[in-house]
């Protein structure tokens, strides 16, 4: 029988635990990037989920969407593509272009569908990235939660 240092055998559990863990956490990017080509008009319909246009400077017209994945009460089984929290942003076509986390990253869809990581940022700076817009951003709710 191998002998362990007495801190070394309290930590172990912890550290086998998390190494147990760790795949499984990853990061949030695997739900998402599955749902790339996902069908969402469900989601964007479902009543926990709020579509946003967005604006850039003084445009009338719309640059694009956003699709907010609000959470959902106790009980509801969550059948949506996206993470609560979770903002889709969509083109005026209302194809998905990428996503931003509920911490923060940014991911954009490649041509193939995989997820490219744009980084850590806020909301507003991710949105103009994605659509490529100038000036300042105006977010107008289309459909409510």
């Amino acid at each position: 029988m191998i002998r362990l240092p007495r801190r070394l055998s309290l930590a172990l559990p912890a550290l086998l635990l998390a190494a147990l863990l760790l795949p499984a956490c990853g990061s949030s990017a695997p739900r998402q990037v599955q749902a790339a080509g996902a069908d969402l008009s469900v989601a964007r319909d479902h009543a926990y989920t709020r579509l946003v246009a967005v604006r850039f400077g003084d445009d009338i017209g719309a640059a694009g969407f956003l699709v907010e994945f609000g959470e959902l009460p106790d009980g509801i089984q969550d059948e949506r593509p996206y993470t609560p929290g979770t903002v889709l942003v969509q083109d005026p076509d209302l194809t998905s272009l990428g996503f931003i986390t509920p911490g923060g990253r940014g991911f954009r869809y490649a041509a193939d569908g995989s997820a490219v990581e744009l980084g850590y940022g806020k909301r507003d700076a991710h949105v103009t990235t994605l659509l490529g817009g100038e000036g300042r951003i105006r977010y107008e709710v289309v459909s409510p939660r």
